[in-house]
């Protein structure tokens, strides 16, 4: 998920819940304070392009918004890291090796 979609996310979420049911801030306060700088800390490692940082600020930004769903006692809707990568059939580490045998599309194809 980009960062771009959780920012619309929370927007949204603020203009929908300005106030939310008994939590005493307002939402917009409350999702600042909680998220506010661990998004910062994702901007700023994804505009580096810095792995350890991004992994370092999404967990932050995990924690905030359990925070925040605790707060206001919805803590059974808790986010987590993704467990699976979106592509599972490819991998994206450095020096892997292409398999040996390869699929020639050329000769897959219905006649």
């Amino acid at each position: 998920m980009k960062l771009g979609e959780i920012e619309e996310g929370l927007e949204r979420s603020v203009q929908l819940y300005p106030r939310f049911k008994r939590v005493k801030r307002p939402l917009t306060q409350l999702v600042s304070l909680m998220t506010g700088p661990a998004r910062k800390q994702l901007a700023a490692a994804l505009k580096a392009r810095d792995r350890t940082a991004f992994l370092l600020g999404f967990r932050a930004l995990t924690k905030g918004c359990n925070s925040c769903h605790k707060a206001a006692d919805h803590s059974f809707i808790a986010r987590r890291e993704p467990t699976k990568t979106a592509f599972p059939n490819q991998t994206f580490e450095k020096g892997a090796k292409t398999p040996a045998r390869t699929i020639d599309a050329r000769r897959t194809r219905r006649r």
